[in-house]
């Protein structure tokens, strides 16, 4: 088994869901991560015909200037997020309360190792706080879900990273 700091990003291939229903991985990577395997979250395309399957999924990537070294290292700082539509603004944590505000969203759902999540839901919403007390697991991440089911999805958050194990 490769070790967690080589292990690859496991996408969401957008053409591959489109073509043959198997475009998401966000259940392998979910536990990859139950066994402390630390992998990125991509969103891809893959299109080869635009007009069809083109910009159905992406990265947004919080580089210091738009400049190859810079998103490089932010894209290896893990410091993006992945989509298909959705776009967050902020993700922060103070305390044990999440802050998440992002594009309108019709769900922000927090999916915590072992299986655990925690959701709000609400008609066109920019933000939400949503209390995580619980630390008897190891990550969090974010997922967005816009009206027409389109969703982004952070990269874990890892407890121990945070400070709170």
């Amino acid at each position: 088994m490769p070790r967690p700091e080589r292990m690859p990003s496991k996408p969401t291939n957008h053409s591959s869901a489109l073509d043959a229903g198997r475009g998401g991985g966000i259940a392998t990577i979910d536990q990859l991560a139950n066994e402390g395997f630390r992998t990125g979250i991509i969103a891809t395309d893959d299109s080869h015909d635009v007009p069809a399957d083109g910009f159905g999924g992406w990265v947004m990537v919080a580089a210091e200037a738009l400049k190859a070294g810079a998103i490089i290292k932010a894209l290896k700082a893990g410091d993006y997020f992945a989509s298909c539509g959705p776009a967050f603004t902020s993700i922060r944590l103070d305390g044990t309360m999440l802050h998440v505000t992002c594009s309108p969203v019709d769900r922000i759902l927090v999916a915590a190792g072992g299986h655990r999540s925690f959701a709000t839901s609400g008609d066109g919403m920019t933000e939400a706080r949503i209390e995580i007390s619980r630390t008897d697991f190891e990550f969090f991440r974010v997922v967005l879900t816009d009206r027409a089911g389109k969703q982004a999805w952070s990269n874990h958050y890892w407890m121990d990273d945070l400070g709170l194990h």
